[in-house]
């Protein structure tokens, strides 16, 4: 994907720019090679790895939810690894939409220093924004 404005200027506002505009670029990137579900699992994807999780973080949680084999944990991991090295652009930009979601959060008061509290906060936007919004 790319843009005519950076990170900066979303996390600063100066641009309008926001996880559904981010969505619908992403879905049209990927459209002709994905469907719905694998759109959803890659967005995802770039979700956890734009929050902080590393590639090798995000393995674990999956083979311990799936109970995935030893050989399925490690192609999942080259999966993850892949991702992030040639999507860095995609990653940055959703980390400044992140972040500036994460000011909004302190501006309405809310407790954003606390890492369970946050994370539920996000969670919360990112599925409400999911919910709300489907890309087609």
């Amino acid at each position: 994907m790319q843009w005519d404005f950076t990170p900066q200027q979303v996390l600063t506002g100066e641009a309008a720019y926001d996880i559904r505009d981010y969505r619908d670029d992403l879905w049209e990137e990927m459209q002709e090679h994905a469907d719905q579900k694998g759109f959803e699992g890659f967005f995802w994807t770039m979700y956890h790895l734009a929050m902080g999780y590393s590639p090798k973080q995000m393995t674990d949680m999956i083979r311990k939810k799936n109970a995935l084999s030893q050989e399925e944990a490690k192609e999942q991991l080259q999966q993850f690894e892949l991702i992030a090295a040639s999507h860095e652009n995609e990653i940055d930009m959703l980390k400044a939409i992140i972040k500036r979601k994460l000011l909004q959060f302190k501006q309405e008061g809310r407790d954003i220093y606390q890492e369970e509290t946050l994370v539920e906060y996000m969670r919360e936007w990112v599925e409400d924004t999911v919910q709300s919004h489907q890309v087609d």
